[in-house]
């Protein structure tokens, strides 16, 4: 009866484990393939446990329009999605983590606005591997094969219990970095920045310039906005990107012929700064459908 006990909770063990890594990384190898032996004890061959890619760290720099130039319900859609979408990414194994700098385009970007904060998403490790529990010895009437059989059952317990603390301890971990994170993204779902009458789209460049100077991992800067500038208040032609990439999300155009030319603008604007490659541009529609850009 040990032994079936034991191997019902091995079994348990395996479907729980399995159930996690394939939420958090795919699909567990097949358990026949292992290289685990079973002699007439019948230990269940244990499965090799994937993990995603190791992530580095990442500084997204993000900045919506709060500007009465761009319309109000695509800030409400884009704030909504962001937040998901941060959510999301945040606990996957294998990553060093990322910030999320929240921003707002104003008649002063460059000073930032009393409601701009950072959501940060903390470092997680790998889980740790399931272990290879040791073959329990044929049953026999043989009073020295019992105790063998009785030693290596207690032995296997242990090893299982050290296991599911380890288990516990890498969840515990995971589900304090998605609490962290839900507390800056509860925030941005809830934000109503006040709408200003201008847009100082190269306070906001100059804003990321600085943020990403000397700072450690990817840079990306993302932009909720049509990128209509009506003030020169921080004009610079010199706001280097470091290597950024850039996105303009929930982006919108009123008038084609204008579109063009400012958008060409900015996309010189962006590469002659060391923005790395050409920014992507996404249209509200193109932007609710998008894979999450934070993972």
């Amino acid at each position: 009866m040990k032994t079936v006990c034991l191997h019902k909770k091995v079994l348990s063990l395996l479907a729980f484990i399995a159930l996690f890594i394939v939420s958090c990384a795919g699909p567990v190898s097949d358990p026949s393939q292992s290289g685990s032996s079973s002699d007439g004890g019948g230990v269940t061959p244990v499965p090799t446990l994937q993990v995603p890619p190791h992530r580095s760290y990442r500084l997204y720099d993000v900045w919506f329009d709060a500007t009465s130039l761009y319309n109000r319900s695509f800030f409400n859609q884009a704030k909504q999605a962001l937040s998901n979408w941060i959510e999301e990414a945040c606990g996957v194994p294998n990553s060093d983590g990322f910030d999320v700098d929240i921003n707002f385009i104003t008649s002063n970007s460059f000073a930032l606005s009393s409601d701009s904060f950072t959501i940060r998403c903390p470092k997680i490790g790998v889980p740790p591997l399931l272990p290879t529990l040791t073959p329990t010895p044929t049953p026999s009437s043989n009073p020295y094969d019992q105790a063998a059989q009785s030693t290596v059952e207690a032995t296997n317990q242990q090893v299982l219990n050290d296991y599911n603390a380890k288990m516990a301890a890498f969840m515990k971990v995971v589900t304090n970095a998605k609490t962290e994170v839900s507390q800056g993204t509860n925030k941005l779902r809830q934000i109503e920045p006040a709408i200003d009458g201008n847009a100082d789209i190269y306070g906001m460049i100059k804003r990321a310039s600085y943020r990403f100077e000397n700072a450690p991992g990817e840079h990306k800067l993302f932009i909720v906005s049509s990128l209509v500038n009506t003030t020169e208040v921080n004009y610079t032609n010199t706001s280097p990107l470091y290597g950024a990439s850039v996105k303009l999300l929930w982006w919108t155009c009123q008038d084609v012929s204008s579109c063009s030319a400012n958008i060409d603008y900015w996309y010189d604007y962006f590469k002659t700064n060391g923005a790395s490659g050409d920014p992507l541009r996404y249209d509200p529609d193109r932007s609710s459908s998008l894979t999450n850009p934070f993972a």
